[in-house]
């Protein structure tokens, strides 16, 4: 399946645990229409999207590091040590191709086995860390001091590959693609006119070393109010995997959400609310051990001040967003609709959703292609003022299609509409 060119950007693109630069570079480049871009010494970087109405803040964080082993030892040989500087299995990282991330470029190698000695009838041992050498072709120590140095690092070579049932095999996965939904979430709602308070997408480094120091970084350099962790996670429903430990995670069955000591519990209530809400399919995982979470001590009179400061700031800027609804009948009369087709205009140009709803009354409910026949007349007459948030709904009895208002200047108050449309609760007939 293709992918979206910045998900295959970030995943093509080196970035080890303390080298991150490039794939952040990569990040912060496609932030920077979401909005405000900033970073640090450290090397993270975030965007924020600015709130509307004062309300809580919220961070998205991915973090952009990924897996790779570290060159310890030049040998006379030609052949260099390596070990793991993050998460890899040695019996995974034996027979691959990789790239030396030297200080002139890439070096391309393979990591290699040294060989077991085995008496008569003995098995092969299981693969230690210490078993594995790199070979990058070197024919002896001075030409491979020449090439590579102690402390570089080394990750997997090769793009991404397209398997059957849309389905993509890639290093880097962790943690880039959670870097590329925080981004895209930000990038969504900022099209979208921005959500009630500031929402903040991170891309942290140096959380595959184990001591998380990115993310707490970014905490104190943005103070959400609230955070989520977008990160990568095993599935279950492969061999020798047990659900009975982290409950059953299948592939393709949707987001996971993190259950444990260390995740809030009405952070999870919320999003666990919004998938059933949403109809999207969700799996929860249980995370039974995990650490509890890192926190700070605070002046928390001050913090209550400066929040309550915000928040005068943001309303005296803020425009509430209402949703108004406009009934219809199949078989509406002409006049009846040019009037309630006027509300919904006045509705739109003060910056309001507008809910169309078509009910079917006895025997009307054989005809659904009048109802979507009206909906789509409706999105033809107000395409100058609004956009429909998804295609029409079926409800029962009733077809209902939301429209959302176009980005523009806020509206001025007092000018426009007549009186008689400027009514708070829904037009019925």
């Amino acid at each position: 399946m293709p992918l979206p060119e910045l998900l295959e950007r970030l995943l093509t693109t080196p970035g080890p645990s303390g080298q991150e630069r490039a794939a952040a570079a990569v990040w912060r480049e496609a932030a920077a229409p979401v909005g405000e871009v900033s970073s640090d010494a450290l090397g993270n970087s975030w965007v924020r999207v600015p709130g509307t109405a004062g309300g809580p803040s919220l961070a998205l964080v991915g973090h952009i590091d990924e897996i790779a082993v570290v060159v310890t030892h030049l040998g006379d040989d030609g052949l260099a040590a390596v070990r793991p500087g993050s998460g890899w299995d040695p019996a995974v990282m034996a027979g691959q191709r990789v790239d030396v991330l030297a200080r002139d470029g890439a070096v391309p190698g393979v990591v290699a086995v040294k060989q077991q000695k085995r008496k008569r009838g003995e098995g092969r041992k299981p693969v230690e860390r210490d078993d594995l050498f790199l070979d990058v072709g070197a024919k002896d120590g001075d030409e491979l001091r020449r090439l590579i140095r102690p402390g570089d690092n080394v990750v997997w070579h090769g793009a991404p590959l397209a398997l059957q049932g849309n389905r993509v095999a890639s290093r880097a996965f962790d943690n880039r693609m959670g870097c590329y939904v925080a981004l895209e979430s930000a990038r969504r709602i900022a099209e979208d006119g921005g959500a009630p308070g500031d929402v903040i997408a991170a891309a942290a480094v140096q959380e595959e070393v184990g001591d998380f120091a990115g993310s707490r970084t970014v905490a104190f350099s943005t103070e959400p109010d609230l955070a989520v962790a977008i990160d990568v996670t095993h599935t279950t429903d492969v061999r020798g995997a047990d659900p009975e430990e982290e409950g059953k995670v299948v592939l393709g069955g949707g987001p996971t959400i993190s259950r444990g000591p260390s995740i809030h519990e009405d952070v999870f209530e919320l999003l666990y609310e919004t998938a059933e809400a949403e109809g999207i399919p969700s799996v929860v995982e249980v995370s039974p051990t995990a650490r509890p979470p890192v926190c700070r001590i605070m002046d928390y009179g001050k913090f209550k001040y400066e929040q309550s400061k915000r928040e005068r700031v943001a309303r005296k800027k803020q425009h509430v967003v209402h949703l108004k609804e406009v009934k219809l009948r199949p078989k509406i009369e002409a006049h009846d609709y040019e009037t309630k087709l006027q509300h919904a205009r006045t509705f739109l140009e003060e910056k309001n959703k507008v809910k169309f709803t078509v009910t079917f009354r006895g025997r009307e409910i054989a005809h659904p292609e009048q109802g979507h026949k009206l909906l789509v007349r409706v999105l033809g007459d107000l395409a100058d003022l609004a956009s429909a948030e998804s295609h029409p709904r079926s409800e029962g009895r009733m077809l209902t299609v939301t429209l959302l208002p176009k980005p523009g200047k806020p509206p001025v108050k007092g000018a426009g509409a007549p009186a008689a449309a400027e009514t708070a609760g829904p037009a019925t007939g």
